[in-house]
């Protein structure tokens, strides 16, 4: 389905004062698509759409915070870290017809 990807971004850590461990994200990632002809009849056959093609390229930002808390016993070291993302997508590659989308991601990892 891709032919070609690059994706970039950039990290800020210890952005917030008081919150030393949070994190603060910002990138991007773009493809271009397959540009034979009928391929999103193959792989979206659920998609409701006029046409069977891909769109030629798809383009999507990111915006990321995470915050991390950090627990400390006698015996263990764990954090627990919430991250909230919005990631925007102009041009959904799945078909032409599709408009342009919001995905929000709401995300826990604990780690011990």
């Amino acid at each position: 389905m891709v032919n070609d990807y690059m994706g970039a971004g950039f990290n800020g850590v210890g952005l917030v004062p008081g919150w030393s461990y949070d994190t603060i994200s910002l990138g991007m990632a773009w493809s271009s698509l397959n540009d034979l002809p009928g391929p999103g009849g193959f792989l979206y056959h659920d998609v409701k759409s006029d046409s069977k093609d891909l769109r030629a390229s798809e383009w999507m930002p990111q915006a990321a915070y995470q915050t991390t808390f950090v627990f400390k016993t006698p015996s263990i070291f764990w954090t627990l870290a919430a991250e909230l993302a919005d990631t925007f997508i102009p041009t959904p590659g799945q078909s032409p017809d599709l408009d342009a989308a919001h995905i929000f991601t709401a995300r826990f990892v604990v780690l011990f």
